[in-house]
């Protein structure tokens, strides 16, 4: 895969960001893993989620990516893998260690939103028609599409499928969280779509009355432990209209 030659560095007493200067870059290559050939010269364990980046300015490509620079994470407590192909924004910081020498170290945050897509936001090099996005372990699903939003909704989308929803209806808060999304193939649009409770792969619905549901079975013989909690419809919830088609587009409207 051909990659980006030039750092984009930006020459500020010796070269390197500037304090506070962000620089959109390309990710070219990562160490995701302790085994990689190049994670005990890039710190080991801290060496997991390093990325070795180039300019986004000049369509030019290497064979050489690991010789490039590198950039961290900025956040610790959440990842946001990148794929190869895909624009960052970076920034440096300076840091004294106990000998309070200055360590300079690239930091970078998650992925720029170029094609406003939760599956990718790849941006590769038109050099030699290199259409490549991410490695040869990520498989691009043309036919993924991202949320439709609600106001107020709080969302986490995985690039597979796989999404957090943290919603309301009428002021009453519903959280769905989905794994796997339902593919229409008679919808050729790029609209946003909802969820599907009866097509999506798995799903859960924690609801606050906006619709009302029925058990698909009440026999308590039916559950493997007989100590099971489990609770009938008429006690919390109640019976749906047979004529609502998709119930998760009438939950969250």
């Amino acid at each position: 895969m051909g990659r980006n030659l030039n750092y984009g560095a930006i020459n500020h007493r010796g070269g390197g960001l500037s304090k506070s200067t962000f620089q959109a870059v390309r990710v070219c290559d990562i160490i995701l893993e302790t085994s990689d050939k190049d994670s005990d010269r890039h710190g080991g364990v801290d060496s997991i989620g390093t990325i070795f980046y180039s300019d986004i300015s000049i369509n030019k490509g290497t064979e050489y990516p690991r010789r490039l620079p590198t950039a961290k994470p900025l956040f610790a407590y959440q990842k946001y893998v990148p794929i190869i192909n895909e624009i960052v924004l970076l920034i440096q910081l300076n840091t004294e260690d106990n000998n309070k020498k200055t360590q300079t170290t690239n930091y970078y945050l998650p992925t720029i939103n170029l094609w406003d897509n939760s599956h990718h936001n790849a941006m590769p090099i038109s050099e030699y028609e290199d259409n490549s996005i991410g490695s040869e372990n990520f498989l691009e699903n043309p036919d993924l599409k991202s949320l439709k939003l609600f106001e107020g909704d709080n969302i986490l989308e995985g690039r597979y499928g796989n999404s957090i929803r943290l919603g309301n209806q009428n002021n009453t808060p519903i959280t769905i969280i989905r794994n796997g999304q339902y593919i229409n193939s008679e919808d050729t649009t790029l609209e946003p779509n909802v969820e599907d409770i009866n097509n999506d792969h798995s799903s859960i619905y924690l609801t606050s009355k906006q619709l009302d549901f029925n058990l698909t079975c009440k026999n308590n013989a039916s559950y493997t432990a007989e100590e099971r909690q489990y609770i009938f419809s008429d006690q919390r919830l109640g019976d749906i209209s047979p004529t609502t088609p998709n119930i998760s587009q009438a939950i969250i409207n």
